[in-house]
């Protein structure tokens, strides 16, 4: 089978264009998936499980496209303080993976939980902190809805 010079170069030319496609694809996929925390960033305000209205909710970007930064309240009363919990942003949802703080007086506590994102909506459903709604601190959970 013999190929003249204008099939060699219309084979080759075909074979450079989809190479081309390929890496385009491959490129484009890889800035989405790289900015994948983009859209959660930024300041919410809302409310807690009870319905009051909380301290923002302030979401920074993680030391990776895929991962998100929130501050929320650990601990209750004199021993509460606000600790950097970590995410991992798929699509609209973000999972909150098991990880442990100390409140200001010396408790452990242990948080993980989940969030989604629905336009400027976050809703934050963790186990583990207590509600700061200035109840007794009994409450094991930490809820939160806001918009930017």
């Amino acid at each position: 089978m013999t190929f003249s010079l204008t099939n060699k170069r219309k084979i080759q030319f075909t074979v450079y264009t989809a190479i081309c496609a390929l890496v385009m694809c491959v490129s484009a996929c890889s800035k989405k998936d790289a900015n994948a925390n983009a859209k959660f960033i930024g300041t919410y305000a809302g409310n807690n499980c009870a319905g009051i209205a909380v301290a923002n909710v302030v979401v920074t970007a993680g030391a990776s496209g895929s991962l998100i930064s929130v501050a929320v309240p650990a601990g209750t009363g004199g021993c509460a303080l606000d600790v950097e919990l970590i995410g991992t942003v798929s699509g609209n949802n973000v999972t909150f993976s098991s990880q442990q703080f100390n409140d200001l007086c010396g408790n452990e506590v242990t948080v993980s939980g989940t969030g989604t994102l629905s336009g400027n909506t976050f809703t934050i459903n963790l186990s583990g902190l207590n509600d700061l709604s200035g109840s007794s601190g009994s409450s094991t959970a930490y809820c939160f809805t806001g918009s930017k």
